[in-house]
């Protein structure tokens, strides 16, 4: 994987290309997306097909066909997305005591202090994530992995260089994924292009740890399940999965409308438009009452009359309903919850998201937001600007050890 990317703007007149291959559960698509010097974000082009009935090698099967078709920019720089069956993120925080607390840190003790974080997280948590893989420890392989904050004696900083504590405190997050189909990835694509690694859920957990000081909830709604975590203090926790999906919403106006899906799923955004009829409403209403109490119900077992704070993140566009407060009325549950989209990682970094009029969007189509969000964070950097260099090589000479150890 590279161990650098180009942080800043492009030059004028140029651009920074990408390619978001996501692996979902039945398909995958590839979207690609260029930043201008301009402050741009082009969706440019998107394509999907359904993935390959094999397990594991499948990877290298389903993106041979993309490259075969000759679409993909060479100039390109790559970004994977996992789906959570292929993929697990761990967001995990690793506390490093320092011998002489009175000295200034220094660049050099901070590429240490990473390179002892970094260890201590594989050493510690790959046995969990070979768990959620279904594998065995020696199956398994760290894709990427990167510092998402820093903590000096509970204090969060931007570097800790130059200054005094007893504690620093690395939140890691660090991407575990199948060694057979990582290594036929590697087959085909460059390394060195590789800007980044992740599973879809655990990136959008993690990105909601980072918003809370204390402790929350995170929801990732699939089309058929529900993934429900604990954040806690910037670190991930997985909590329950729930058979429930937004699959079950579209049917529930499919049936007693009788309408093909597509046609639900474009009534049911001018229904969360606040642009339907009261009749029309009522109908929808009396459609969604019962799966959609699944959800909230769900989520207010979870906050366990404490009134956690609670994050939401979806494929499709199901949260808009989330804050409705007509259908909330009518379910007898709050809302008031954080729906996290393309638009939140945004931030203050100034870049504004257009698409090209061929790409395809809304209703039951998947959202950019995790391929947005992702080339927006290569490209503004934060303490991966620091220490990423020295997590990735520490990453790297991990899964080098673990195939001398046990080749």
């Amino acid at each position: 994987m590279k161990e650098t990317c180009e942080k800043q703007a492009p030059s004028a007149g140029s651009s920074q290309r990408f390619v978001v291959f996501e692996f979902y559960a039945n398909f995958m698509r590839y979207v690609i997306i260029s930043v201008r010097a301009d402050g741009i974000i082009s969706v440019d082009k998107q394509n999907q097909m359904t993935r390959s009935a094999e397990t594991g090698g499948g990877f290298a099967r389903d993106l041979e066909q993309f490259l075969s078709a000759k679409t993909i920019l060479e100039d390109a720089q790559y970004i994977l997305v996992f789906d959570t069956k292929d993929a697990v993120l761990i967001q995990q925080s690793v506390a490093l005591t320092r011998p002489d607390w009175n000295a200034e840190i220094t660049v050099s003790e901070l590429e240490n202090i990473v390179r002892h974080g970094v260890w201590k997280l594989f050493q510690r948590d790959r046995s969990l994530a070979a768990k959620l893989l279904g594998v065995n420890e020696l199956q398994l392989r760290l894709a990427d992995i990167d510092v998402a904050q820093l903590k000096l004696d509970g204090h969060r900083v931007i570097s800790p260089v130059g200054f005094r504590s007893h504690v620093v405190d690395c939140l890691l997050r660090a991407t575990f994924i199948r060694s057979e189909p990582w290594q036929e990835i590697l087959n085909l694509l460059s390394a060195d292009k590789i800007m980044s690694v992740t599973e879809r859920t655990g990136f959008w957990a993690g990105y909601a740890a980072a918003l809370v000081k204390d402790e929350a909830l995170f929801l990732e709604i699939g089309e058929r399940q529900t993934i429900v975590y604990s954040l806690v203090g910037g670190a991930v926790t997985y909590r329950d999965t729930v058979q429930w999906g937004s699959g079950g919403m579209f049917a529930g106006v499919v049936a007693p409308f009788g309408l093909p899906v597509t046609v639900a799923s474009a009534l049911i955004d001018r229904y969360a438009a606040g642009q339907c009829s009261d009749a029309v409403a009522n109908q929808i209403e009396r459609a969604l009452e019962a799966e959609f109490s699944v959800l909230m119900h769900t989520i207010e077992a979870h906050r366990n009359r404490r009134g956690l704070p609670v994050f939401v993140h979806s494929v499709t566009a199901l949260p808009a309903l989330l804050n409705h407060d007509r259908l909330l009325k009518r379910l007898g549950v709050s809302g008031n919850y954080t729906i996290l989209t393309d638009e939140n990682p945004a931030g203050s970094r100034g870049l504004v998201v257009q698409y090209n009029r061929s790409v395809p969007r809304g209703g039951l189509i998947p959202s950019y937001d995790t391929a947005l969000a992702l080339v927006r964070r290569v490209c503004a950097g934060s303490h991966e600007s620091l220490v990423g260099k020295t997590a990735r090589q520490r990453a790297r000479w991990i899964a080098a050890q673990h195939d001398v150890v046990h080749s």
